[in-house]
């Protein structure tokens, strides 16, 4: 798994502006293409040494892996701490995370993939549920 920043299909505006960093800052160019994978690597595994919490948010365009690279570095934290990570703890938004997260027989250390942001509320009774997920990017594991 290669971490390099990949220029994917751009709005015209952010090609150009992209080729113009490029172009004006040699170090910005270099920066952007270094492979980022050995110090991802080292930074989850001294995080896991140390027991912090752990957040990763996988930003990219549609049907570009962000799923499996979610999957692949949730399965390779499991394999760190010793805890067990399967179909179950993969959440397709954050209402089914956060009812996972009440269960009062789940194990301290779990590891939860949210695959998919909610964006939209329906409804006023859907709404009190939808506030708490303002800080669900803070809410990671159950420790």
């Amino acid at each position: 798994m290669d971490c390099r920043v990949i220029k994917s299909r751009n709005y015209p505006i952010q090609d150009t502006e992209f080729q113009e960093q490029m172009t004006k800052n040699p170090l910005f160019a270099e920066a952007i293409m270094r492979p980022r994978t050995e110090l991802l690597i080292r930074t989850i595994q001294e995080k896991v040494r140390y027991r912090e919490h752990i957040g990763i948010e996988i930003k990219g365009g549609t049907r570009t892996g962000k799923s499996s690279i979610g999957i692949a570095l949730a399965k390779f934290i499991a394999q760190l701490t010793g805890v067990t990570f399967t179909l179950k703890h993969i959440c397709p938004n954050e209402i089914i995370y956060l009812q996972k997260l009440k269960d009062p027989n789940l194990p301290n250390g779990s590891i939860f993939l949210i695959d998919e942001q909610t964006e939209t509320h329906t409804g006023a009774g859907s709404y009190a549920e939808m506030s708490v997920l303002e800080d669900i990017q803070q809410i990671c594991a159950n420790f």
